[in-house]
């Protein structure tokens, strides 16, 4: 067995928004943020990456958070999506 600093179990992490460089950064979106026009729709269907430049790194539901989204994840009401992109990029997201 390892032994090493322990953590809690159920440690939350939030973030309002950060910059990784001077370009580029990484946002999380909540309700009522995120557009109206993502809800119901799969990842594949927005292809936000084609679309504004953005990647989602992960969506979190009411009671799980999924770091690995794949095309069929669907976004939901009240789901919080994690993305991430140029500042540019953001910004366009952000006027969707």
């Amino acid at each position: 067995m390892v032994s090493g600093p322990s953590r809690p179990t159920n440690m939350v992490i939030i973030i309002s928004s950060f910059s990784v460089s001077v370009s580029f950064g990484v946002m999380p979106v909540e309700r009522p943020t995120v557009p109206k026009a993502l809800v119901g729709k799969t990842l594949a269907e927005l292809d936000l990456r084609r679309a504004v430049g953005v990647n989602v790194l992960a969506i979190k539901t009411a009671d799980k958070i999924n770091v690995t989204p794949k095309g069929d994840d669907v976004i939901k009401e009240g789901d919080v999506i994690i993305v991430s992109g140029g500042d540019n990029d953001l910004e366009k997201f952000r006027r969707l």
